[in-house]
């Protein structure tokens, strides 16, 4: 209450809390004064982009009032200000404005036929943008993530054969190629169909014949051996001669690759698995971390072929010489390609019952968990990979898994799709049910991207379903509520929304962001 005394001077306002701007979400779009002193930096929407005057433009730069724009106004001729904000219109300004006229249209608006001639601008704005851009932009969901290291000499031509990385990146297979020699590149790769359908439009669209995936694969046909020579490649294997050995490996390692898992065919050359299983004993004296991941690379690359892979499933002996190979790699220090690419294997062969059985049965969940203590995220993901499809159609084997594995998986921020979805399924351990309850910050900051995390969008659904049951106790509730970045948290939930969910994630946003929420009240 007042007393009549005057008041003193009005000091500085402090940084806003938390709490203030979750409220001020909550109430409006986080564009408030309070929302801007928290996040400073935080980028111009494209809305706020398109409605920012432009230099030239005659707008008054204190004027927003001035420069606010409406769909309805599209077809208003005579307008300066309309006329600009048209020619910066994007595909989401045009998708926009198509929404509105639409809206206008399905609810019988006075305003009828300007509806109609506002739909007709902005479907002619959209082609316009779509296939008359000078400049070509793909979508974001199809744009190439470049590593920082490799950004300057892979985007000197166009990529002919593309192909993703196990770390996510899409690169063309000859730069890999060249490339592949440097300490600690994933050699692991598969074949990026989506983005060499895109480079192909691209490149029709501009007049460029589309690129041949062969171009850059001047060897691949050279590779493959004929018939006699595949025979002297299998001689090869069994003689004294290291050189002749390691030849022999080398290049039916090319033709599994080149072939993409056709050549060799294991029905018709059955000597080779045997062969090759056998290759540690027969050479264990001159055995070497090279030879094993020919070995391992081999066998991945044949499983690609479905009549192959169904013939490596029914060797009896293939299990236990994988589960070797993880033994050997991690008692010898081998590269993490290797016992990455075992884990791999194991995933794609465990369709096959037989297969699937005899690693449970040898100890292979055991193995496998304790690949998850790696630090590697590659290595992490493949390891859960491989877990989850042992169990697929046996939750019991899932109890193999050993908590002390399970609780790395969040202990330090190498979180990644596969190794959040084995921590759902099997979070009805009270350890791990406990664990995550106690790591909802660093979940929190998985969604949030706060330099933790290695997820897609299927792994942030994952979190999202992690958080809803942590924050279902007390704990997991508080340290959602004192979290410093719960405003962060909250509008990428919001936004999340907007995207296809699943409506039992969806249901899962609507309550964390209830209790998000409750903290402004």
């Amino acid at each position: 209450m007042s007393d009549g005394s005057s008041s003193p001077p009005a000091s500085p306002e402090p940084q806003c809390s938390p709490r203030k701007v979750i409220k001020e979400i909550k109430n409006g779009p986080a564009t408030s004064k309070s929302a801007a002193a928290l996040h400073p930096a935080l980028p111009r929407t494209q809305q706020e982009e398109r409605e920012r005057p432009k230099k030239g433009t005659g707008v008054p730069a204190g004027d927003s009032s001035s420069v606010s724009w409406h769909p309805s106004e599209a077809g208003a001729e005579g307008d300066g200000v309309q006329v600009v904000q048209a020619a910066v219109l994007d595909r989401p300004g045009y998708a926009e404005m198509m929404k509105s006229a639409l809206a206008r249209i399905q609810v019988g608006d006075a305003g009828g036929a300007e509806a109609f001639a506002e739909m007709e601008q902005a479907l002619k704005g959209l082609m316009d943008v779509s296939f008359k851009a000078k400049d070509f932009v793909l979508p974001v969901e199809f744009k190439t993530k470049w590593t920082r290291a490799n950004e300057n000499w892979l985007q000197m031509d166009i990529i002919a054969d593309p192909l993703i990385l196990t770390s996510g990146h899409s690169v063309d297979r000859f730069s890999h190629q060249l490339s592949s020699i440097h300490p600690g590149e994933r050699l692991l790769t598969i074949p990026n169909h989506l983005l060499r359908d895109v480079i192909t439009a691209w490149c029709l669209d501009h007049a460029i014949p589309p690129p041949s995936a062969t171009s850059t694969s001047v060897a691949s046909e050279d590779a493959l051996p004929s018939e006699e020579e595949m025979q002297l490649l299998l001689e090869n294997l069994s003689v004294q001669s290291v050189e002749q050995r390691e030849e022999g490996l080398h290049k039916i390692q090319l033709s599994s690759t080149f072939s993409k898992g056709v050549n060799p065919c294991l029905d018709q050359w059955q000597d080779l698995l045997p062969k090759l299983m056998g290759l540690h004993k027969k050479w264990k004296s001159t055995w070497t971390r090279d030879l094993e991941e020919k070995r391992v690379t081999i066998m991945l690359n044949l499983s690609l072929h479905s009549p192959n892979r169904e013939i490596l499933a029914k060797q009896k002996q293939l299990p236990e010489t994988l589960m070797e190979t993880i033994e050997r790699a991690r008692k010898l220090g081998y590269p993490l390609t290797v016992t990455s690419k075992v884990s791999s294997l194991v995933a794609t062969l465990s369709e096959y019952n037989t297969f699937r059985r005899k690693v449970v049965e040898i100890g292979g969940i055991e193995m496998l968990g304790l690949l998850l203590r790696s630090k590697d995220a590659l290595l992490r993901n493949e390891a859960s990979a491989a877990i989850l499809a042992l169990c697929t159609y046996d939750a019991i084997a899932l109890s193999h898994v050993p908590n002390a594995s399970l609780l790395e998986c969040l202990s330090d921020g190498v979180v990644t799709d596969e190794s959040l979805l084995l921590l759902e399924r099997t979070s009805h351990r009270e350890s791990v049910r406990d664990w995550i309850v106690s790591n909802v910050v660093v979940l929190m900051k998985v969604i949030t991207k706060h330099g933790v995390g290695y997820v897609t969008s299927r792994g942030i659904q994952t979190a999202v379903g992690l958080i809803y049951h942590a924050v279902q106790e007390e704990e997991g509730r508080g340290r959602l509520e004192t979290a410093l970045i719960l405003p962060d948290f909250v509008e990428v939930l919001r936004n999340l929304k907007t995207k296809e969910m699943p409506p039992e994630r969806v249901f899962e946003i609507d309550s964390i962001l209830m209790i998000a929420f409750a903290v402004a009240d």
